[in-house]
């Protein structure tokens, strides 16, 4: 069975974070324990500009499972991955909502397609958020059908410093997004609350404690063991750069 995972980033917000194309995918080299190991990464400006580019990178792959991570900054009931500072959130699906389609027509030429939106509290609600209305997660699944949905609740943050090909480009290594301690919180402006260079962080993956996951909007129940516990990867003792 073919694979692709895919490593998107919002050049906008983003750009220091970029890896070039590698020609020949993933190798296990520089993969940590139970890591993604991302096949290619893909820089876009706005979604949709993240469709138009996926398109032919999607086609020409011819998977049967992809996984696509996206790299945004984010916040409560939105994350902003459109140009111009707008956030994609339940609010916006008139405006968004035919792009949200077209990514789920091009995601579907795999056979089991995963998102994971490695953005800051994507997936906590608002305090101001009316108790009827959708979260992110439950809005984008229920627009994006059969199509599971990963976000998180708490902060996370960005390591870069092994985002380095090697010479002769056998593998494309992403930076690092590391869950925090710290869920958000709604008192203070989320561009406060990154943490301070610390150790100890997990990666944030599937088995993260404040990883949320919908289906056809609804949530739903994550399977551990895809992505590294809180003791199995390495960390720069310089800590991270930035927090999305």
């Amino acid at each position: 069975m073919l694979t692709l995972n895919l490593w998107a980033y919002n050049s906008v917000h983003f750009g220091s974070a970029r890896v070039s194309f590698c020609p020949d995918g993933t190798s296990t080299a520089g993969v940590l324990p139970h890591q993604i190991p991302w096949d290619r990464t893909l820089g876009f400006t706005d979604l949709q500009n993240l469709v138009t580019s996926l398109d032919p990178l999607v086609t020409a792959s011819r998977t049967a499972t992809l996984t696509l991570g996206i790299l945004a900054h984010g916040q409560p009931d939105g994350i902003a991955i459109l140009s111009g500072g707008r956030v994609l959130n339940s609010g916006g699906f008139s405006a968004h909502g035919s792009n949200l389609v077209d990514l789920n027509q091009i995601l579907h030429r795999g056979a089991r397609p995963l998102v994971i939106l490695y953005s800051c509290a994507a997936a906590a609600r608002h305090r101001d958020a009316p108790v009827s209305a959708m979260g992110l997660l439950e809005w984008m699944s229920a627009n994006m059908e059969n199509t599971r949905i990963v976000g998180f609740t708490r902060l996370l943050t960005l390591d870069g410093l092994r985002t380095v090909d090697q010479p002769e480009e056998r593998f494309c290594l992403a930076p690092d997004v590391f869950e925090t301690t710290e869920e958000y919180d709604y008192g203070r402006d989320i561009r406060e609350q990154s943490p301070a260079a610390s150790g100890g962080l997990a990666l944030a993956g599937l088995d993260s404690g404040s990883a949320v996951q919908y289906l056809n909007g609804r949530r739903t129940t994550l399977s551990s063991g895809s992505t590294p516990s809180a003791g199995s990867r390495r960390r720069s003792p310089a800590g991270p750069r930035r927090a999305p």
